[in-house]
């Protein structure tokens, strides 16, 4: 029967109001409950809550386990007849060795953060994730940087360095920027450091260039007025040990090529320095060998050169290629000078 417009509508049938029967059977009835039987029962002469030392715990296996490589937890995977934690041990031990590294002072890594460049601050969580852990780790000897594993220890709660993360290490160092520090990263990376403030200079003796300061530092050089260090862009100093205290102290390590950004290091409290120890017997000899690395860099003023080439007795080019030179070094100007 149609319904008209404006008609009202039939009234709905009204509903069943007899509920329908539950379904009541053995199967729903004891759904998800234990029935008798099922559960082993405890033996009475068992503590079953005393902590075993022994026993791993679960954060450190957790954190172990986040460390593996996709191809270590795909053979964990398919490892069976062996506990968990035995399988990890096993595929953690059947990694290439890695020799490790000896405790690094954190005075030869840290730096007051106002003092280093802002780019290569912005590079420095980078350069830290881009570490493998067993790079980090020496840093938080507890014997070695006492105060470096506290601020770990606060934040995380571990008892060993061994516990720590790399996740917790790197928070670690983003909480010892905030107190003003921060990691020269390239200190973490192994070859010769030296304590800036044992670098001794003696420009009477190894400073080759005219117009320098008691530092040996050349006036109107490449770093006079910057105030920041960029750990990307110092390089290499060569130093010089007098082991037969030949000019002073037996044992004394002096700057030979590098006066400019030793001088500014210890200005800018610069805790360290790569250096390259030269190997000539006299001190004569290690300037002549850093003074000729300099010029070939293209260091120093054509006066420089052509005072090093008088000095030395450099006459002529084949003199210049007997040293090994190439003629684009800044010794070829001595040359044409002559």
């Amino acid at each position: 029967m149609e319904q008209r417009l404006g008609a009202p509508a039939p009234a709905a049938a009204a509903p069943d109001a007899t509920p329908a029967p539950a379904i009541q059977n053995a199967t729903t009835e004891n759904f998800g409950k234990a029935q008798p039987g099922e559960l082993p029962q405890a033996d009475p002469a068992i503590d079953y809550w005393t902590y075993d030392p022994e026993l791993p715990e679960s954060t450190a296996l957790g954190k172990t386990l986040e460390e593996l490589s996709d191809q270590e937890l795909v053979t964990l995977q398919q490892g069976a007849g062996l506990p968990v934690v035995e399988r990890v041990n096993q595929t953690v031990e059947a990694r290439a060795g890695v020799e490790p590294r000896p405790p690094v002072a954190a005075q030869m890594v840290m730096a007051p953060a106002d003092r280093l460049a802002d780019d290569y601050l912005e590079s420095v969580t980078r350069k830290l994730g881009a570490r493998d852990d067993y790079e980090l780790r020496p840093l938080f000897d507890p014997e070695a940087n006492p105060q470096l594993w506290q601020k770990a220890q606060a934040l995380t709660g571990m008892d060993d360095p061994s516990q720590l993360s790399k996740a917790d290490m790197l928070d670690t160092f983003d909480a010892m920027r905030a107190d003003g520090q921060a990691p020269i990263v390239n200190r973490m990376m192994g070859g010769q450091m030296l304590p800036t403030a044992e670098i001794q200079a003696a420009p009477q003796v190894f400073q080759y260039k005219g117009g320098v300061n008691e530092a040996g530092e050349q006036i109107g050089n490449s770093l006079e007025g910057v105030e920041r260090w960029d750990p990307n862009a110092e390089n290499i100093v060569q130093v010089w040990r007098d082991a037969n205290g030949e000019i002073g102290q037996p044992g004394a390590v002096y700057v030979v090529n590098g006066h400019n950004r030793l001088a500014a290091a210890k200005r800018m409290g610069i805790p360290s320095m790569r250096v390259e120890y030269l190997d000539s017997p006299t001190a004569g000899e290690a300037r002549l060998q850093g003074a000729i690395s300099n010029v070939s860099d293209g260091k120093g003023t054509v006066f420089d050169a052509a005072k090093l080439a008088r000095e030395y007795g450099i006459t002529d080019q084949a003199q210049l290629k007997a040293l090994g030179k190439p003629g684009a070094s800044g010794l070829r100007t001595c040359s044409l000078l002559l």
